[in-house]
C-alpha cells in the first residue's frame, strides 16, 4: 500500500495542493479518531521539523485534512463522520493497509509506522484530489450568505461542523494512554512450534530508538567509570556509574514515553562526556540503570522483539523487576511470577497463561534490555560484577509478592 500511495502521489504531484496556495499557511491536521500516544508521538515529530507546513488543531471544524487509525475499534464511525464533511481529506494508517483499504476503499491509507514525509505526501495528494472536486473555498461562504439570498449550502455545512465536533470529542476522542494496543501493538500470534520464517515485523532494531542509545551509553559509562550523557533530545539523559550507577533526567513520563516510541533519524543522539545538570538538579528523576532500561524498552517494544532474539528459545528470569518504580505492562505480574519459577520460551509462556503473545514478548524486551534474562550466548546487558547483596535484597523484597501471586496462580 505503501508503494501505491507513493505511485499515485507522484503521478498528482504537479496538481496544485494545500502546500501551494498563497498565504502559505501550514495544513490544518486533526486526529480523529487516534490514540493519545500517537498523537503524542505526531505532536514531538511535527514539532520540529514541519512547523511550517503541518499543524494540529483542537477541532474538526479548523480542519482541512483529518487522520484516521483505522485499527482502532471505532475507526469505522470515524471514517463515517468524516465523510459527513465534504470540504475534509481523509487519510488513514493501519498495521496491515492493503487488508483495511479493502474496508474503507475511498481513503487513502499508510502503513504502519509511517514516516513524516509519507504523511506530507498523502496530504499533498488528498489536498490535490479535494481541490478538483471542491476548489472553493469553505470559510468564507457562512459570513456572506446572510447579505445574499439561501444557497441550501452554507447553513447545512455549518450544522454539519458542529455536529462533528461534538461527536469527535464525544465517541470517538476519548482513548486514554493505557491502551493496550499502543503499548503492545496488535499483532498475531505465532504458531506453537517455529515457522519457516518468522515475520519481519515482529523484531526491531534497537539502534533506531531510544533503547540503543541507552544501552550503549550504559555499556560505555560502566566500562570506563565515566559519566556519560545522551544529548539531542528535548531532555538530558545523564548516566553514571560511579558511586551509584544511576541515571539522572528531567525526562517525565509523559514525555519520556513517547521520545522512547519514536524511531530517530540518524544521528539524532549522541553520546559524550557528562556537561552536567542544565536545569535545576531537583527537577531531574533519578533512575538505576535497570530501571531505566526497562522502562524505555518496554515503551519502545510495542509487542516486538529486538533483532537477533528468538521467540522459541527458553530463557529465565533471574530476578523480580522493581515494579514499584517500573513500568508495569499487561499481565506483567503473572508473567513475572511464572517466568522466575521455571526455564521457558515467550512462546510456552503466553500458552501457559493464556494470553496474548504480544504481551510476554514486550515484557521479555523490557527485561532483555534491563538484563534480568539468563541465556547462554546472550548479548544483553550482563556484568560479571554485579553486586549480589543487592541481588539479594531486591529479591527479600519481592518474596512476599512473589509467594501471593504464586498461590493466586495456583488457584487458577
Amino acid at each position: 500500500m505503501e508503494s501505491a500511495t507513493v505511485e499515485t502521489e507522484s503521478s498528482t504531484f504537479r496538481q496544485p495542493s494545500l502546500f501551494d496556495r498563497q498565504d502559505k499557511l501550514p495544513i490544518a491536521l486533526f486526529l480523529l479518531e487516534v490514540s493519545h500516544l500517537d498523537a503524542r508521538l505526531l505532536e514531538l515529530c511535527l514539532s520540529r521539523s514541519t512547523a511550517h507546513r503541518i499543524r494540529l488543531v483542537a477541532d474538526m471544524a479548523s480542519a482541512e485534512v483529518v487522520l484516521i487509525d483505522c485499527d482502532r475499534p471505532k475507526a469505522e464511525g470515524a471514517v463515517r463522520l468524516a465523510l459527513s464533511e465534504p470540504r475534509l481529506g481523509i487519510i488513514g494508517y493501519a498495521s496491515t493497509p492493503r487488508e483495511r483499504h479493502t474496508q474503507f476503499p475511498d481513503l487513502l491509507i499508510l502503513g504502519k509506522p509511517f514516516k513524516i514525509d509519507q504523511l506530507t505526501q498523502a496530504l499533498t495528494l488528498v489536498s490535490a484530489l479535494k481541490r478538483n472536486v471542491s476548489p472553493a473555498p469553505a470559510v468564507k461562504p457562512p459570513a456572506s450568505a446572510t447579505k445574499g439570498p439561501s444557497t441550501a449550502q452554507p447553513r447545512p455545512e455549518r450544522t454539519s461542523r458542529t455536529r462533528a465536533y461534538e461527536e469527535s470529542h464525544g465517541a470517538f476522542g476519548d482513548s486514554v494512554w493505557g491502551d493496550e494496543n499502543d503499548l503492545c501493538g496488535n499483532l498475531p500470534d505465532l504458531p506453537p512450534t517455529r515457522p519457516a520464517h518468522l515475520p519481519e515485523k515482529l523484531f526491531f532494531n534497537p539502534d533506531n530508538y531510544l533503547i540503543g542509545a541507552l544501552r550503549n551509553a550504559v555499556q560505555k559509562s560502566r566500562a570506563s567509570g565515566e559519566a556519560l550523557a545522551i544529548l539531542g533530545l528535548s531532555r538530558l539523559i545523564r548516566v553514571h556509574s560511579l558511586p551509584e550507577r544511576v541515571c539522572l533526567s528531567s525526562f517525565s513520563g509523559t514525555r519520556l514515553r513517547p521520545a522512547s516510541m519514536t524511531q530517530l533519524p540518524s544521528g539524532t543522539v549522541k553520546i559524550l562526556a557528562d556537561p552536567g545538570p542544565q536545569q535545576d538538579v531537583g527537577r531531574e528523576v533519578r533512575y538505576t540503570h535497570e530501571d531505566l532500561l526497562w522502562n524505555v524498552a518496554v515503551w519502545g517494544a510495542r509487542g516486538r522483539l529486538p533483532k537477533g532474539c528468538d521467540p522459541y528459545q527458553p530463557v529465565r528470569l533471574r530476578v523480580w523487576p522493581d515494579f514499584a518504580h517500573c513500568f508495569s505492562p499487561p499481565h506483567a505480574l503473572r508473567i513475572a511470577a511464572l517466568w522466575v519459577e521455571k526455564n521457558a520460551s515467550p512462546i510456552d509462556i503466553a500458552t501457559e497463561l493464556h494470553i496474548p503473545q504480544r504481551y510476554v514478548f514486550t515484557f521479555y524486551t523490557a527485561a532483555y534490555f534491563a538484563g534480568l534474562l539468563e541465556r547462554r550466548g546472550d548479548p544483553q546487558l550482563t556484568d560479571p560484577r554485579r553486586d549480589r547483596r543487592a541481588r539479594s535484597e531486591k529479591s527479600l523484597h519481592s518474596s512476599r509478592l512473589e509467594r501471593m501471586l504464586r498461590k493466586l496462580l495456583d488457584a487458577l
